[in-house]
């Protein structure tokens, strides 16, 4: 096989598509479509009827009407004077705040988070260089 032969195949076969709208890489574009269709599908979202903010699903805007709209943070943080309208919100904030736990790492550095949507922006940010978020360190 000639040189350019094999360039021209191995191209073909190790050819990378990139997402876009986040740091996912594929390896075919039925992948890639695939990836588009179940991460970026948009999908209709609940509207609160006492504000501007929407939700994704109606148990979210429950949490938002009683935290938010009716004062209700019936979880206290067992460490701190935290309180949350669900036992999630509390949970997040045990791992997060108290006990450091940062099982997210980016893949290009040694940055960890405890939520694997911080890293995504992370990346975003600092490694694709583009400026979609506002970077807080």
């Amino acid at each position: 096989m000639t040189p350019s032969a094999f360039k021209h195949n191995f191209c073909f076969l190790f050819q990378e598509y990139e997402c876009g709208k986040c740091p996912f890489i594929a390896s075919t574009q039925e992948a890639m479509e695939e990836h588009r269709g179940k991460a970026h599908k948009k999908k209709p979202r609940v509207k609160c009827t006492e504000c501007d903010r929407d939700y994704t699903n109606k148990y979210d805007l429950a949490a938002h009407v009683k935290a938010f709209h009716l004062g209700i943070k019936e979880h206290k943080c067992p460490e701190c004077n935290y309180c949350a309208s669900d036992k999630g919100r509390v949970k997040k904030h045990l791992h997060s705040v108290h006990w450091k736990q940062k099982q997210h790492k980016c893949e290009y550095c040694d940055y960890t988070a405890y939520a694997a949507s911080a890293v995504r922006i992370h990346v975003t940010a600092v490694h694709l260089r583009r400026k979609d978020y506002k970077c807080d360190q």
